[in-house]
C-alpha cells in the first residue's frame, strides 16, 4: 500500500468500506426480522449474526485507516519545515497518566473490541436462555475473559512502569529535522528520524514508535500553545513514514 499514492489509498478504503458496509445492514436487516417475525427467538442464531457483523468490521477498521492515512499524507505533503528548526521540552510520565493511556490503547484495539460486542451478545444469551439443552457454558469463560481484562492491563501497567525506569524519569527531548535526542536522568541516545517505524496521534499524546511494542510516549501537556502543538506535529509527521 506504501506505492499507492494518497487519493488511490482513499479510494481503495471506499471501495472496502461501501461493500462491506451494505452486507453488514443487509445481515443487519436478516437479524431484526429474526427477533420480530419469530415468536420464540433463537439466541445463538442472534450470537451467530453478531459474530459475522464484529468479524466484518475488521477490514472496515483497516480501510478507515487506509483513507485516515491517505488524508493524512495530502496535508503534509505541501508542508515545509525550516531546517533550523529545533523543539525541545521536558516531560514526565506518571503512573496514572501511563495506566490511562494503557487502556485506551487496548479497549480501542480491534480485537479487543470485538471480543467485548461478542461478550455482549453471549451475555444476552445467557440471560435470555433457560435452563435447558441450549445452554452452554463456553460464552461464560469468553465472559470471564472480557471482565478480567481491564484488571489485568491495570496490573501491567503498574508492573511495566515499576520495572522501566526511563518510564518515570524525567526526560529531556530535542526534535530538529535530522534527530532526535533524548535525555534522562540515567540515560541518554541520538536517534534519526529513519530509526522511528510509525507515529500515533490521540487525544492526550503523540506515540513515536521504534518498533511495534517500543514508543516515546509525549503528552500534548507539554505544549504551551496550540501553535507550539503544530509546529511538532507538522515536524514529526513531516520526517516520519505515515502510519497508523
Amino acid at each position: 500500500m506504501n506505492r499507492l499514492t494518497p487519493s488511490q489509498k482513499q479510494i481503495v478504503a471506499l471501495l472496502v468500506i461501501v461493500p462491506i458496509g451494505l452486507i453488514q445492514a443487509l445481515i443487519l436487516l436478516v437479524a431484526l426480522s429474526t427477533i420480530f417475525e419469530n415468536e420464540e427467538v433463537v439466541w445463538m442464531d442472534l450470537v451467530s449474526f453478531l459474530f459475522v457483523l464484529a468479524l466484518l468490521t475488521f477490514p472496515i477498521i483497516w480501510a478507515i485507516r487506509l483513507w485516515k492515512r491517505g488524508k493524512r499524507e495530502k496535508e503534509y505533503s505541501d508542508v515545509i519545515v525550516s531546517p533550523d528548526t529545533s523543539i525541545r521540552f521536558t516531560t514526565q510520565v506518571t503512573v496514572e497518566n501511563y495506566r490511562k493511556l494503557l487502556m485506551t490503547i487496548t479497549f480501542t484495539h480491534p480485537v479487543i473490541i470485538f471480543i467485548y460486542v461478542l461478550s455482549a451478545g453471549m451475555l444476552g444469551v445467557l440471560l435470555s436462555t433457560p435452563d435447558n439443552e441450549a445452554f452452554h457454558w463456553w460464552p461464560v469463560f469468553v465472559i470471564a475473559f472480557a471482565a478480567y481484562l481491564p484488571f489485568s492491563v491495570y496490573r501491567r501497567a503498574n508492573s511495566n512502569y515499576k520495572a522501566t525506569k526511563s518510564l518515570h524519569e524525567e526526560t529531556i527531548y530535542e526534535f530538529t529535522t535530522s534527530q532526535v535526542t533524548i535525555t534522562g536522568e540515567s540515560y541518554n541516545t541520538t536517534m534519526q528520524w529513519q530509526t522511528f517505524h510509525k507515529v500515533r496521534e490521540m487525544k492526550g499524546w503523540f506515540l513515536l514508535y521504534c518498533n511495534n511494542q517500543t514508543a516515546c510516549l509525549i503528552p500534548k501537556s507539554v505544549f504551551a500553545t496550540p501553535a507550539d502543538m503544530n509546529s511538532f506535529r507538522n515536524l514529526v509527521f513531516g520526517s516520519i513514514r505515515l502510519k497508523d
